[in-house]
């Protein structure tokens, strides 16, 4: 029988918060396409103002996302424990899941209930965000680098320090495997449309495009600068950010497999980077401190803030673009307003 948070019955529940206050719905569609990259933004930026910074954690916090509802954060981090903090409430609501080792990746699933959470001792876990438990451990022979959904939440896919690519169902089952190399692989993005991951790996400077309908490499594109450490894809689909070892940000066209626009300010390596679900924004979070604000149309940061005491390690927007959350080395994490 299938799991009772498969996605066809996830998507027909209507958008209620149950017991725990997670709200399950069925995916949003998605979001207009930005302006052109030659256009320059057509809308005002969503510029950030700090809400405030919550504190729990004994670690530095590696990974952050909001659930469906932007009700709640969840946060990973080096203590090995996962976090639920309330927007509203701006604290911590416990912890939700405890990990014999510190905790790379969380992402939650775009049906609402799940999360997903890789670790760096070789599991992936699915939490029920209503229920606080985890429902589904699938340990694997490595550490995991990252992990991506569909934006159904039919399959998950993920990214692991031996060089390979796994798929697995919403049962936990594995789907498809590949192995791209001997490289660790540590960033791992889904297109908006589902049917194409992005990846990097520890040493190989190309962003690497894999075809998950035909479960095959399809493409590459040339050249970071270095090993990458983040990516982003635009909601349109249309650009791939990504961050490596030098102090900039470079935005891609994903038809076209070049360089558009290069992102630079930081002082100091740029750890990771997110676009905004509505428009051609992006924030990026780097070794210097700083959270910065980019319109990536017209190549200006019309906004830093420096309000952590650690690196920014982590960035994660709300799916209503309203809020945007961070995750420092300072163990902290960051909630910030969104207005433009």
């Amino acid at each position: 029988p299938l799991h009772p948070l498969a996605p066809d019955l996830a998507a027909s529940l209507p958008s209620t918060a149950g017991a725990g206050g997670i709200a399950t719905q069925a995916p949003r569609p998605a979001p207009a396409a930005p302006a052109p990259l030659s256009a320059g933004c057509l809308m005002p930026p969503p510029l950030l103002t700090l809400r405030t910074r919550m504190a729990g954690h004994r670690g530095m916090i590696r990974a952050v996302d909001f659930t469906i509802d932007s009700q709640w954060i969840i946060s990973g981090s080096e203590d090995r424990t996962v976090r639920l903090w309330g927007t509203t409430s701006r604290e911590s609501h416990g912890v939700v899941a405890e990990l014999d080792d510190w905790v790379s990746t969380v992402r939650a699933c775009p049906t609402g209930r799940l999360a997903a959470i890789g670790s760096n001792d070789k599991t992936v876990r699915l939490l029920d965000l209503e229920t606080r438990e985890i429902v589904i451990t699938k340990r694997c022979s490595t550490p995991v680098g990252s992990v991506a959904w569909s934006p159904e939440g039919q399959w998950l896919a993920g990214g692991f320090l031996d060089g390979r690519i796994v798929c697995f169902d919403i049962e936990g089952n594995e789907v498809h495997r590949a192995t791209i190399g001997h490289d660790s692989i540590r960033s791992l993005v889904a297109s908006p449309g589902g049917d194409r991951l992005a990846f990097g790996t520890a040493s190989d400077p190309h962003i690497h495009l894999w075809d998950m309908v035909g479960w095959c490499d399809c493409g590459h594109i040339e050249g970071s600068g270095g090993n990458l450490r983040s990516l982003a894809w635009s909601a349109d689909g249309a650009w791939i950010a990504t961050t490596s070892t030098d102090r900039s940000i470079r935005v891609w066209s994903v038809a076209d497999a070049c360089e558009v626009v290069r992102l630079e300010g930081h002082q100091g390596r740029v750890n990771t980077v997110a676009f905004h679900p509505f428009g051609p924004f992006l924030a990026s979070g780097g070794a210097d401190k700083s959270i910065r604000l980019w319109d990536v149309g017209s190549g200006r940061c019309v906004q830093t803030l420096s309000v952590h005491d650690g690196e920014v390690l982590a960035l994660a927007w709300s799916q209503n673009g309203r809020l945007l959350a961070s995750g420092s080395q300072d163990e902290q994490v960051g909630l910030f307003d969104a207005a433009s």
